[in-house]
């Protein structure tokens, strides 16, 4: 999504070693670092994002690569569980001030 300032979906894909690309968002490169551990595809532009899924079913061994060093960036940056537990504390600090 282009609104979301991160998107869980894109990290857990990257989480588990999937291949991944994604829209040249701010947002996005700051999870994913072009080539190295995904591709980027300027965004709206639908070309470019095929091409970008092309290279990925094309290139396997390279994007194999890619998703390797994609989940070595979660596991040593990112911790997964730790972001997942902020999402649930901040979803039941929600459901609290809500019920107010």
């Amino acid at each position: 999504s282009v609104s979301n300032s991160e998107s869980l979906a894109l990290l857990e894909a990257m989480a588990c070693e999937l291949p991944v690309v994604a829209s040249d968002t701010w947002q996005h490169k700051q999870l994913i670092e072009h080539v190295a551990c995904g591709l980027l595809f300027p965004l709206k532009q639908p070309v470019h994002l095929a091409e970008s899924i092309a290279h990925v079913f094309t290139q396997r061994t390279e994007a194999q690569a890619r998703a390797q060093a994609g989940s070595e960036f979660i596991a040593q940056e990112r911790q997964l569980r730790h972001c997942t537990l902020s999402h649930v504390e901040l979803i039941e600090k929600l459901l609290v001030s809500g019920s107010d």
